[in-house]
This record gives structure tokens, C-alpha cells and sequence, in this order.
């Protein structure tokens, strides 16, 4: 019984995910970043708008395309909607390669065959013009070398996720990931710099 509860609460989350992802997806994505699973503690998603606390992923991407160390997290929270517009303004999105949260001993890497679906049926994924940094180390291992032989601009960087004390190590590897792809902020980070300093 409670396996039929925990399906049918999984499919509830993952419409909800699904439909906020949508909401900020870009027409046409030039940066895409590939994290391992939306939090357990689904009111942190990045991409729901009204996140009070431990939303570790968001504060740390939007300070490493902001390219700067010192910025206001209560500026960006409270700017949450209108940063992520920025984000979709400016082709960047976040995908999972787990498409809910990682409960029910699920393990994100069994989800790779449906995940490289996804990418492949993704419209506004172009393969001459879409940069991707994978996040987390498991899913660098997982996918990297699959994206590669499939002719994806994918970066050679096994960055950690920027919690529980890497969040240094994580804007580092960022910093170099970001600069190998040659990434200068756009019209939309530029106006998030506005509105975060």
C-alpha cells in the first residue's frame, strides 16, 4: 500500500517540477547546466520561486554567472522570479538527470537511458550552440563520456555541488568551466547584477 501511495505522490511532484521547469525554459538554450536530482526537500527547487532557506544550487550559480564573490542572498531571493526571467532571457536552464527527488531508493544513474531521451527530444537543445556543465560528481561519471561520443559541447569539469563545504571548490571549477566555454554575461545576468549588489 504505501508503494502505491509513494508512486502516486512521486507523479504529483514530478508534474509540479515538470510544469516550473517549463516555465523558465528557454526558447532556444545556449548554457545548460545538468544537476543530479531536484532536493528531497522539494520546496527548494530551483526552479520555484518562493525558497526560504538551503537553496545551496541557486545562490551558487547565480554568483558564478554573476562573476562575483561578494553578493546580497536576501537581494537574491526576494528577486527569485525575476532572476530566473533573466536566466531564461538569456538561454540558461537547469535539467536533472533524475526527474524527481532522490527518495524511494531511487538512484539517479539508473535514469540515464530516459534522461539522454530527453536531451535527444529537447527542441530548444541545439548541438552546435549548447554549452553543458554537469554538476555533481556522479553525474560527470554517469554522463559525460556518453554526451561526448554524442557530439555535445560538454565540459571536461567534475564539479561538486556546492554544499555541505564545497562550496569553494565548486565555484572554482565553475570559474574554469565557465571560462573554457567562454562565457560572458548577457543582457539578462547583466540586469541580475542590478539587481543583487
Amino acid at each position: 500500500m504505501n508503494i502505491l501511495i509513494d508512486e502516486k505522490e512521486a507523479i504529483f511532484i514530478k508534474k509540479k517540477i515538470d510544469s516550473a521547469r517549463e516555465t523558465y525554459k528557454p526558447e532556444s538554450i545556449k548554457l545548460l547546466f545538468i544537476a543530479e536530482a531536484p532536493p528531497e526537500e522539494v520546496k527548494r527547487f530551483f526552479y520555484y520561486e518562493e525558497v526560504k532557506d538551503n537553496d545551496w544550487l541557486y545562490l551558487a550559480i547565480v554568483k558564478a554567472l554573476c562573476e562575483n564573490e561578494s553578493y546580497n542572498i536576501a537581494k537574491i531571493r526576494a528577486n527569485k522570479k525575476k532572476i530566473l526571467q533573466k536566466l531564461q532571457q538569456d538561454g540558461i536552464y537547469l535539467m536533472d538527470l533524475c526527474p524527481i527527488p532522490l527518495r524511494w531508493g531511487i538512484i539517479a544513474e539508473l535514469h540515464k537511458d530516459n534522461f539522454m531521451q530527453r536531451l535527444e527530444n529537447e527542441k530548444a537543445i541545439d548541438k552546435s550552440i549548447t554549452n553543458i556543465i554537469l554538476i555533481k560528481t556522479n553525474v560527470y561519471d554517469c554522463l559525460y563520456r556518453e554526451l561526448k561520443d554524442k557530439q555535445y559541447m560538454v565540459q571536461d569539469k567534475r564539479i561538486p555541488f556546492p554544499s555541505s563545504g564545497q562550496q569553494k571548490r565548486f565555484a572554482d571549477m565553475m570559474k574554469k568551466a565557465l571560462k573554457a566555454i567562454e562565457y560572458i554575461p548577457n543582457k539578462g545576468v547583466k540586469e541580475i547584477k542590478e539587481l543583487v549588489y
